[in-house]
């Protein structure tokens, strides 16, 4: 769960390229067993985007938990990154799921081109 102090500046920009860190740099920084950093889900299809390049979209200040009903503030800016949307492999679902969200990207998985 997300603490409620404030969050920090965001480090990347609207339209800035950024490169998704490898596979290795992203399992170090995710607890092994919930594939979470600081609350944020680090899915099985996201795998997919190691070492590629992205523009930013937007940062996430904060966002609402539909399953939890709730809307949380990480410690650190989430980000959009263009044209990555959910196609809904998600680990922990019996099923495809066909809500098509955007995909939440922690900073730390991100590092300027």
């Amino acid at each position: 769960m997300f603490p409620t102090k404030q969050n920090k500046k965001p480090k990347f920009n609207k339209g800035e390229a950024v490169r998704v860190k490898s596979e290795d740099d992203i399992a170090k920084s995710i607890h092994p067993t919930s594939k979470t950093l600081d609350g944020c889900l680090f899915t099985v299809q996201m795998w997919d985007y190691c070492d590629s390049t992205h523009k930013v979209l937007k940062s996430v200040n904060s966002f609402y938990n539909e399953r939890k009903h709730r809307t949380y503030k990480p410690r650190s800016p989430l980000y959009i990154l263009e044209n990555l949307i959910c196609e809904g492999k998600v680990d922990d679902f019996p099923h495809k799921c066909d809500h098509g969200c955007f995909l939440l990207w922690h900073e730390e998985w991100l590092e300027k081109v």
